[in-house]
C-alpha cells in the first residue's frame, strides 16, 4: 500500500514539468494572432498511470474540444470569422507538444528516478 501511494505521487510530482513544457511549447509554437496559442496553453490536462507488477505508466493528455494531435501535426480547423457554418483548414508550424516529449519527460524523468531511489531505501532499511 505504501510503496503505491509513493509511485503514485512521485508521478503526480512529474506531472508538473509535462504541463509546464506543454503550456511553453504551446506558446511558442501556435499562433498568437485570434487567441490560439493562449487558449491552448490554458487548456487542461491531464496524467494517469500507476504502477502494475513491475512496470510503471505514465500518461499524459490535453483535455478540451480542440484537435490536439491535428495541431501538433501542423493542421488547424477554424471556423472563418464571423460564419460557424464555413469552416476553413490552416496549416501551421508543428510540434507545439513535442517539447513536452524533449523538456517535460526528461524532468519528469529525474523527479521519478529520486522517487524510486527513495522507495528503494525505505524498502532496504
Amino acid at each position: 500500500g505504501g510503496l503505491k501511494r509513493e509511485i503514485n505521487a512521485a508521478l503526480r510530482a512529474a506531472a508538473a514539468p509535462l504541463e509546464a513544457a506543454a503550456r511553453a511549447g504551446a506558446m511558442e509554437t501556435l499562433p498568437k494572432r485570434g487567441g490560439l496559442a493562449s487558449i491552448i496553453a490554458g487548456s487542461r490536462f491531464s496524467t494517469s498511470g500507476g504502477i502494475s507488477g513491475s512496470t510503471i505508466t505514465m500518461r499524459f493528455m490535453a483535455i478540451g474540444a480542440h484537435d490536439y494531435q491535428a495541431l501538433n501535426r501542423g493542421i488547424d480547423k477554424h471556423p472563418v470569422f464571423g460564419n460557424r457554418k464555413v469552416w476553413r483548414t490552416q496549416r501551421i508550424r508543428p510540434g507545439w507538444f513535442d517539447n513536452v516529449d524533449t523538456v517535460g519527460a526528461a524532468a519528469a524523468r529525474a523527479l521519478l528516478d529520486r522517487s524510486m531511489s527513495r522507495i528503494a531505501k525505505q524498502i532496504n532499511s
